[in-house]
C-alpha cells in the first residue's frame, strides 16, 4: 500500500544550519577511520583548532592526537550521520594526486544534499558531476581535491574558512 510506505518513510534533515541550536564551534566531526587516507598531512586538526579553538585536540592513549568531538566511521554512513544531524562536518583530504571515485561520493553527496546539508570542494565550490561517465570517466574531477561536507549555511562556511586558514599554517 503506498499510504503505509509513505508514512513509514521519514525525512531527514541536517543540524540546523543558521547557528541557532548549535554554533560551528560545538559541532562534531565525523571522520574517516583510516587517518594516513582521509587526512595524511593532518590537516582536518588543524580546521578543528580553527572552529573549536585551542583545546579542539586531545591525545588518545597511544599519543596520537584526535579531535575531542569527533567520531570515526569506515564507508557511507558518514553522510547518514550528517544528513540526520548526528554531526555537523565531514572532511575528506586522500593524498595528493589521489582523485575520489564516483561511486564514493555520488550517494552521499544526494542525501546530504537532500537532507538539506552542502558538499563541495575544499575551497567551497560546488563538486561538477557533469564529466562522470564520459570517456568512460569513473572518478571525480582532477582538481577536486578534498571533499568538504556539512549541514551547510554558518557550518559550511566556518568549514571552508577553516581550510583555508589550515593550508596557510602549513
Amino acid at each position: 500500500n503506498d499510504d503505509e510506505a509513505a508514512a513509514m518513510w521519514n525525512q531527514l534533515y541536517v543540524t540546523r544550519n543558521d547557528g541557532s541550536i548549535k554554533t560551528p564551534s560545538q559541532s562534531t566531526f565525523c571522520l574517516g577511520v583510516e587517518r594516513g587516507f582521509s587526512d595524511p598531512k593532518g590537516t582536518v586538526l588543524k580546521m578543528a583548532q580553527h572552529i573549536h579553538g585551542d583545546d579542539a585536540i586531545t591525545t588518545d592513549a597511544e599519543g596520537v592526537p584526535e579531535i575531542n568531538n569527533s567520531m570515526r566511521l569506515d564507508g557511507q554512513g558518514k553522510y547518514g550521520l550528517l544528513a540526520r544531524g548526528d554531526a555537523e562536518y565531514f572532511v575528506r583530504l586522500p593524498k595528493d594526486g589521489y582523485v575520489d571515485w564516483i561511486w564514493d561520493v555520488a550517494a552521499g553527496y544526494l542525501i546530504l544534499k537532500e537532507a538539506g546539508g552542502k558538499m563541495t570542494d575544499v575551497h567551497g565550490n560546488c563538486i561538477d558531476f557533469s564529466q562522470i561517465g564520459v570517456e568512460r570517466r569513473a572518478k571525480l574531477p582532477d582538481d577536486v581535491s578534498g571533499l568538504l561536507g556539512s549541514c551547510g549555511g554558518v557550518f559550511h562556511d566556518a568549514l571552508v574558512e577553516a581550510y583555508a586558514l589550515s593550508e596557510g599554517d602549513q
